[in-house]
């Protein structure tokens, strides 16, 4: 079944590397639990016999919000390993052909799971007015809704606002990516580690009233950086590696940062910001530069994450609208057992129905040439 379903992505360079697909897991499990675990604690208002603190769980699972940022670092390493490929070897990069590969893979899952939410909010969940969501529909269709409604989230795909984000940087990234163009290595990671501690206090003293990847930019250009460290490693020969020092020091660093929920005024976030920086800095040097944690080669790790773009579309709007139904329901009379319940349940609906829209809508995207083979089959024969 699995493989004449095909879940492993298509990758237009012919260059797969495992390990970002089991960090995209990573990420997509981490902002799914979150967004199960949010949900249940704001819609399960059913009277407990039990009803226990579990303090340590929504610490850890609230933290999950942490894997929005791990795929803007993942973004950075891709986009990053792009444009350092081409500069390395002295290639010329084709900027239409960049922007059109970003249009062609992205746009057509994002519009038409846009276009399914619209309909289902409006008639049939009956949420929101046609007025007011077709309002939010066109604003996130031209990803402006940070700016047009900086105040609220938009109403039809909530978490449509970290996509505005990552639109953001792919507008900017050829620029950016210049840096790749400095022929000293130190002197590249100089200047990205400088960036990378600059832009935390920049964007808390010069603050744009939207979110923006102003905001967010200093993990894009840490997947830079570690882009540039990975093409380091791959040059240099095959030693012995020791998995027990970065496994220890990860260790410490995941426990530092569980131990603080992710929240507080705007200075404290701006010393998140360089916690999370190094966590996500290790965290890809052991997966990605070290390769210990074999666990996210595996092939269902890896289709997972591949299919995280279509998880991160529709998940949102799954776990609102079965889990309103379910929270009618009390199972039994343990809130943890029955969220539990719950959460099992919402994180299988979500998986399954991901995965068809995947195997439907998306992965055919991820062909190059897609545009050219549907209009193959589309235009009148001669």
């Amino acid at each position: 079944m699995i493989k004449s379903f095909q879940l492993r992505r298509i990758i237009a360079s012919g260059k797969f590397i495992p390990e970002i697909d089991g960090l995209r897991f990573i990420a997509i499990m981490s902002v799914l639990l979150y967004h199960i675990h949010v949900f249940l604690a704001k819609k399960n208002l059913n009277t407990y016999e039990i009803n226990q603190d579990n303090s340590f769980s929504p610490n850890f699972v609230f933290n999950g919000s942490l894997g929005v940022e791990l795929f803007f670092v993942i973004s950075g390493f891709v986009l990053g390993l792009f444009f350092a490929n081409a500069y390395r070897n002295s290639k010329t990069i084709n900027h239409k052909s960049y922007f059109l590969r970003r249009l062609t893979r992205l746009e057509p899952p994002y519009i038409i799971s846009l276009l399914i939410l619209f309909v289902g909010t409006v008639f049939v969940a009956k949420t929101y007015s046609f007025d007011e969501s077709i309002k939010s529909l066109f604003a996130s269709i031209f990803y402006v809704h940070n700016i047009v409604y900086p105040d609220i989230f938009p109403k039809i795909m909530t978490v449509a606002w970290s996509l505005e984000v990552e639109v953001q940087f792919y507008i900017l990234a050829p620029i950016l990516g210049l840096v790749f163009k400095i022929k000293q290595g130190i002197n590249r990671k100089i200047i990205l580690i400088l960036l990378c501690l600059i832009l935390p206090p920049a964007s808390y003293f010069l603050p744009i009233p939207f979110v923006s990847v102003w905001d967010y930019l200093m993990y894009f250009l840490l997947g830079f950086l570690i882009t540039d460290i990975y093409l380091d490693n791959k040059e240099k020969p095959k030693g012995k590696k020791n998995p027990w020092l970065p496994t220890l020091v990860i260790g410490i660093l995941l426990g530092l940062f569980f131990s603080f929920k992710a929240e507080g005024d705007e200075l404290l976030k701006m010393y998140y910001n360089y916690t999370h920086l190094l966590l996500l800095l290790v965290v890809f040097y052991i997966v990605l530069i070290s390769r210990t944690v074999r666990i996210l080669t595996k092939s269902w790790v890896s289709n997972i994450g591949g299919a995280c773009y279509s998880i991160y579309l529709l998940h949102y709007p799954i776990i609102s609208f079965l889990g309103n139904q379910l929270v009618k329901h009390q199972r039994t009379n343990n809130k943890f057992i029955d969220n539990l319940i719950y959460g099992m349940i919402l994180l299988v609906a979500v998986m399954i129905s991901s995965m068809f829209f995947y195997v439907l809508i998306e992965r055919p995207c991820m062909q190059r040439d897609w545009p050219r083979k549907l209009w193959n089959k589309i235009r009148p024969a001669n």
